[in-house]
Parts: C-alpha cells; sequence; structure tokens
C-alpha cells in the first residue's frame, strides 16, 4: 500500500518511486506522481468479492483515496494482529459491493489466514475467471496469504511503466524475488535473484540465489 510503503522506505532515511499491491499502482515518491495504474473493472470486482462470499470469507480490498484505502466488514477474515496494525487506515463497512460498484479497487487480500487449502481453493477458482491470484507464506505475520490483482497484472507490469515514467531502458532490469507473486517479474527481468529460501516455482525461474536474511542483500552489490 502507498502509506505503509512510505513509512517503510522512511524508516531506512529512503524516499523512492514503489510499484504497489503487486503492480496495480506505481507511485513516484520523490515526484509526487501516480506513474502506473490498473485497477480492477467493475463488473470484475463484483465478481471477485462474489466469490469470496460465496466461499464464506470477507476480504480487504484496497482503494486509493485521500481518505480511505482499506475497507472490510466486521467479519474480515484477516488476522486480528493485521487489522490492530492497520489501525485508522482500516474502515469498517457493512457493504463492500457498494465500494466494488462506485471507486477504483486495486486488491483484494487475506492475510494471516491459518487454511492454506481454503485459500488455495478460492485462488484456483479466481485464475480460472482470469484474475491474478497467489498464495504465499507471510514471513512477517506468519500463516498464509492471498493476493488477487485485476487481469494480466503483475509487478512486471508496473516496471514497464515506471521505465517508461522515468526515461529507462525496460531490458536492463535487475529484479529480486522470494515469492510467487515475484514470478513475472524474474522472468522478464535481464537478471533474475532470488533469496535461497525462496517458494520453489521462483527458485526455478531466478538466475541468482542469495542467502537469506539482511546479509544477503548485501551480495546485491556485487551484481549492480
Amino acid at each position: 500500500r502507498r502509506w505503509s510503503a512510505r513509512k517503510l522506505l522512511a524508516s531506512n532515511g529512503l524516499e523512492l518511486p514503489a510499484v504497489l499491491l503487486n503492480g496495480s499502482l506505481g507511485y513516484d515518491y520523490p515526484d509526487g506522481l501516480l506513474f502506473h495504474s490498473q485497477p480492477f473493472d467493475a463488473i470484475v470486482a463484483a465478481q471477485v468479492l462474489a466469490t469470496f462470499e460465496a466461499a464464506g470469507l470477507t476480504p480487504m480490498i484496497y482503494l486509493e483515496a485521500d481518505d480511505i484505502d482499506v475497507v472490510t466488514t466486521s467479519s474480515m477474515s484477516s488476522g486480528a494482529d493485521y487489522r490492530a496494525y492497520l489501525g485508522e487506515r482500516l474502515t469498517i463497512s457493512p457493504d463492500l459491493q457498494t465500494y466494488c460498484a462506485s471507486v477504483p479497487i486495486y486488491s483484494f487480500t487475506i492475510i494471516k489466514h491459518a487454511d492454506r487449502d481454503r485459500l488455495t481453493a478460492i485462488a484456483a477458482s479466481l485464475t480460472r475467471n482470469g484474475v491474478v491470484a497467489v498464495v504465499s507464506a507471510d514471513k512477517v505475520l506468519g500463516d498464509w496469504t492471498l493476493d488477487v490483482a485485476p487481469p494480466e497484472v503483475t509487478k512486471w507490469s508496473g516496471v514497464i511503466d515506471f521505465c517508461k515514467h522515468r526515461n529507462l531502458d525496460s531490458n536492463q532490469v535487475l529484479a529480486v524475488g522470494d515469492g510467487d507473486n515475484d514470478i513475472a517479474l524474474l522472468t522478464h527481468a535481464k537478471t533474475a535473484i532470488a533469496m535461497n529460501d525462496s517458494t520453489e516455482r521462483l527458485l526455478g525461474v531466478a538466475d541468482i540465489l542469495l542467502p537469506p536474511g539482511d546479509d544477503g542483500w548485501s551480495h546485491l552489490l556485487d551484481y549492480l
């Protein structure tokens, strides 16, 4: 999300452009410009929400607005500690359908859910309907996360628009990842780097492996 990415960058003394929400949004913090925006079509967003509801789960939906950016119902299926982390950034509403019909939606997510099989079944159903749905282990909060992005949206599509925005050669991209939602990014990058504790699918497309943890990032300097 836009606010949490900026918070993380600032905590490390950085202000950099960012591709957000698995590729559906791109924001240049130094320039203050939105360089990439690929939200759900309203009809598709309603279909995604209906799939979650049919499975008895309630996602969080991510918007891009000054006064609100995460919406869910009081029966949200994400972990309670994540709800506490969001704090005032989270809006509770009894009617998610109204948001899907009236404002651009960039992502549907369930975070810190214990039932991987249940999330995987929903992801398979959504994928058959054309959207991008990925289940991954949450290395920060624990348990499992399901991220749902609009059709044909990946982190790579956001990187392409960033390269256009800054007049950079997209054929010279070095990319680093650790999960299945990074597969398209590493597949298209000239130099594909993965942490060696990444998912099996990502390891299969990586050119270079780095040690896990903070020490691994120092090795990245060898390839820049």
